[in-house]
């Protein structure tokens, strides 16, 4: 009597057919998975740059910031800066600014609003305090795919990161 090994053709095509359905079925909510991970990834990472832009400005009594690139209400890229020039100057426009980071790309792009922003940088004091104290500036990303977090808020004195609610960041 001779044994048989192996698979037969049939099985094999079964095999193949249910690990072909179960990739389709998965696909889509990857790509949903990726959307939202990046969108929480790209918020938490500006987050974290301002609040070290926050603390190096108050532990080294300098002006500290970020400086990006677009318009004053679109961010595509952005780089922390640290001012060269005396403490406590309340401009890190127009000094040599000594990078501190790598530029940071954004895709896509931020939105930035603020009542009171006039260019593409937000710098801190050398007590930490943002220096445009009468607005409030937030940053947002459009088609967020369900993130918990969207979107980052600095004030004067703090800087949050919130989930968009409509046109308003709300504080988590």
């Amino acid at each position: 009597m001779k044994s048989k090994n192996g698979f037969t053709l049939v099985e094999v095509m079964v095999v193949v057919s249910l690990i072909v359905l179960l990739l389709a079925w998965g696909a889509p909510s990857y790509s949903n998975w990726k959307k939202k991970h990046d969108t929480e990834g790209q918020m938490l990472s500006l987050y974290n740059t301002l609040q070290v832009a926050r603390m190096t400005a108050y532990g080294r009594k300098i002006v500290t910031g970020i400086v990006w690139t677009g318009s004053v209400t679109s961010m595509d890229s952005y780089q922390l800066v640290i001012d060269s020039s005396s403490p406590l100057d309340d401009d890190i426009v127009g000094d040599v600014n000594v990078p501190a980071q790598p530029v940071v790309t954004v895709s896509p792009s931020l939105t930035v609003s603020s009542a009171a922003l006039d260019s593409t940088r937000i710098s801190f004091d050398g007590r930490g305090f943002e220096n445009h104290p009468a607005s409030t500036v937030t940053f947002s990303i459009a088609n967020n795919s369900g993130a918990a977090t969207d979107c980052v808020i600095v004030s004067s004195t703090r800087i949050v990161t919130g989930k968009m609610n409509g046109a308003t960041c709300t504080p988590q």
